[in-house]
């Protein structure tokens, strides 16, 4: 039986062949679980080997225990398998067509440094491992399913108290990445903490036996969790100040979706308050990591690509705090967030803001100031926006606006947004949204703009 502080980790099963999650529901007590490179394809393969096994004369259905053992079967099978686990460019690194010199050919062999390398992983292959032994492990690892029902695997992962980590790799074509991310998907929908991550790596399915710094870095942090984060101890004041809105517009015992989440400061601190709970989406690797050591579910998510992932109205709240700037599908990610949530909360930096006019009505080049900080040349923002333009958008696209806080920055500034001039006064623009229903009161915007 597992503690509560021990660890069940699983590589190379199939995205409904989860046997560790299946003792992980069965004691209820693993606090972490980590899968690695899960998916469905590898059974093809499995079929294969297995055949070519049992077609060794020297098999003998199993009885070949004290006589000639089945070699070329096993080591067949071994060599079929050892092509699943390599990338086509980790193949062409190690391998290309290189021939090596002075090896003596046999009928229809070849020189080529692949047919030797895979001739010795076969030869190696059978004198460690057992033919049958191979039989009956595959086939148990095929055979079983925990998700025969839709309702035995919502029914299994509702008794999970773990907290997942859920790793594929971009080149493994063996157990490709979809099938890691169904199982995140269905983790996710089941309201659990889950992580996922898909790693970006050129050796395949065997990438987790290279040296990887963001494989290390992932679940190292995920089980250390040892990174504290207090707002007050964030080196800018304005994220400071745009946090504290935002989480004044958020009711407790909620569940929040926070698109672009950073390295999760807002969401770890969202949770330190107690009843509320959620994920966070972003596409940074080091995001990703640093989130995990807040202790801050993260799916590893390209925002332009949608949230197919996130059922209708799933969450009560979806942030998108400093992101729209920085999306090449605004549309689609307004309208996504409106979708997997009742309600939206958009901050933007309100380039219509009267220094930004002055300096490039006069000066004739792009303002700089600490809510735009990069020039040109490096600016990851590609989307400028007023207060005018977002509140034309909502009407143009019968979205809600619920409520208006403008942000303004030195005295001049916080004059004229009091005088009602907000487009030209505000600095920074958080705005809360929804879909226009029956449910949704409009609040005047005016009011609120102040």
């Amino acid at each position: 039986a597992l503690r509560g502080d021990e660890v069940l980790a699983a590589v190379d099963v199939g995205a409904e062949e989860h046997p560790f999650i299946a003792h992980a529901a069965q004691v209820g007590q693993a606090e972490h679980l980590v899968a690695a490179a899960v998916g469905e394809q590898a059974l093809s393969f499995d079929i294969i080997a297995r055949n070519i096994i049992m077609a060794d004369p020297s098999w003998d259905n199993g009885n070949y225990y004290g006589k000639d053992i089945p070699e070329k079967g096993l080591s067949l099978a071994r060599m079929i398998g050892h092509i699943t686990y390599l990338s086509k460019e980790s193949m062409d690194e190690k391998f290309g067509r290189e021939r090596l010199e002075g090896m003596r050919k046999r009928l229809f062999n070849t020189d080529f440094q692949v047919e030797n390398y895979l001739n010795y992983q076969g030869k190696s292959f059978v004198e460690r491992f057992d033919a049958n032994s191979f039989l009956y492990i595959t086939t148990a690892m095929d055979s079983f399913s925990l998700a025969e029902r839709e309702d035995r695997l919502k029914d299994v992962f509702n008794r999970l108290k773990s907290r997942f980590l859920i790793i594929s790799v971009t080149s493994d074509w063996l157990y490709p990445a979809d099938q890691s991310k169904e199982l995140a998907e269905n983790l996710l929908v089941s309201e659990k903490k889950a992580t996922y991550c898909d790693l970006a790596s050129d050796y395949g399915h065997d990438s987790f036996l290279k040296k990887n710094d963001d494989l290390s870095s992932l679940i190292f942090s995920f089980f250390s969790r040892t990174e504290e984060i207090d707002l007050e101890k964030l080196s800018r004041k304005d994220e400071i100040k745009d946090f504290q809105i935002i989480s004044n517009m958020i009711k407790p015992s909620s569940r929040i979706l926070d698109l672009g989440c950073g390295d999760g400061s807002f969401l770890s601190n969202m949770f330190k308050k107690g009843e509320i709970s959620g994920h966070g989406i972003d596409i940074d690797i080091n995001n990703i990591i640093k989130c995990n050591s807040k202790d801050v579910p993260v799916f590893q998510v390209d925002l332009d690509e949608g949230l197919e992932m996130i059922p209708d109205d799933f969450y009560d709240y979806t942030v998108l705090s400093r992101t729209l700037l920085e999306v090449h599908k605004p549309h689609l990610v307004l309208s996504e967030m409106l979708r997997v949530g009742k309600m939206g909360i958009v901050s933007f930096t309100n380039f219509a803001n009267w220094k930004n006019r002055i300096r490039l009505g006069l000066k004739g080049r792009l303002p700089i100031s600490n809510e735009l900080l990069f020039k040109w040349h490096n600016n990851p923002n590609i989307n400028y926006l007023s207060l005018k333009d977002f509140k034309q958008f909502c009407k143009e696209n019968d979205i809600l606006i619920l409520e208006i806080f403008c942000i303004p920055e030195g005295t001049i500034s916080r004059i004229l947004v009091c005088l009602g001039f907000c487009n030209l006064g505000a600095d920074r623009v958080i705005i809360k949204i929804a879909k226009k229903r029956r449910d949704c009161e409009k609040i005047d915007s005016q009011k609120k703009c102040c």
